[in-house]
């Protein structure tokens, strides 16, 4: 942590500017760090450490003003720059899980939940965050199954995966086993599949109504290019 802390005032210091904005952290910076296989450009703010689709996420959050009434909230595998927002949150009642839970930088009040069989009753949350998650499960079925069920009605649900917006059906074979080739059939080693535009089907046969939102094309341009957002990244609001 403390390693963290000076890399991040550093960090900030050397890019101090306004050429960027973060929309979680509300800072500005001369431009955001590169990131990921692909080294995206200008990817990953340097302070809280968001992504593109984070701070689409903390927009479409804002926008339908989600944290204006009591959440209990399961975030599945969560990512920094959303877990120090709704932990510190008042209205915020809040389960941040993923199945791995040692070996990677989760916080600490991290809780092991199996996305395939979730330990919490029947309709006990009333709002979900499922982010680039189900790309990573055997049996994504059977993951949607559980967060349908342990959702209670009336509650909603955000989940995004990563998408090929070029292909009709998502693309899975079993026998792509080694990190080699997922990574050359799926974009990453750890990946079991590429989803298409026929995710919503996946949505709807677990039982949710979705509204597909891409946010992204609903800003201004100068707003996407200043918190340097990425298009193609839809948010499905799942109730």
């Amino acid at each position: 942590k403390i390693i963290h802390r000076l890399t991040r005032i550093l960090y900030s210091h050397l890019l101090t500017g306004d050429a960027v904005y973060c929309p979680i952290c509300e800072k500005e910076f001369k431009k955001f760090l590169d990131y990921g296989v692909q080294k995206r450009q200008h990817a990953q703010c340097p302070n809280c450490k968001s992504l593109e689709r984070h701070r689409l996420i903390w927009l479409f959050i804002k926008s339908k003003k989600l944290l204006d009434h009591h959440l209990k909230l399961l975030h599945i595998a969560p990512e920094p720059a959303l877990f120090n927002e709704f932990r510190k949150h008042p209205n915020v009642e809040y389960v941040p899980a993923d199945k791995l839970i040692t070996g990677y930088s989760y916080p600490k009040e991290t809780v092991k939940v199996d996305i395939t069989s979730i330990p919490y009753g029947t309709d006990y949350f009333n709002s979900i965050l499922c982010i680039h998650v189900l790309e990573h499960i055997d049996d994504d079925r059977s993951a949607l199954k559980e967060l349908f069920r342990v959702l209670k009605p009336g509650g909603w649900a955000i989940i995004m995966v990563p998408m090929d917006t070029k292909m009709v059906k998502t693309f899975e074979d079993p026998l792509i086993s080694s990190s080699a080739d997922r990574k050359k059939y799926y974009g990453q080693s750890d990946h079991v599949r590429l989803y298409g535009l026929d995710f919503p089907d996946r949505l709807n046969e677990a039982g949710f109504t979705i509204e597909i939102n891409d946010v992204y094309h609903d800003l201004p341009e100068a707003d996407r290019k200043k918190m340097r957002l990425r298009s193609g990244e839809y948010i499905y609001y799942c109730t």
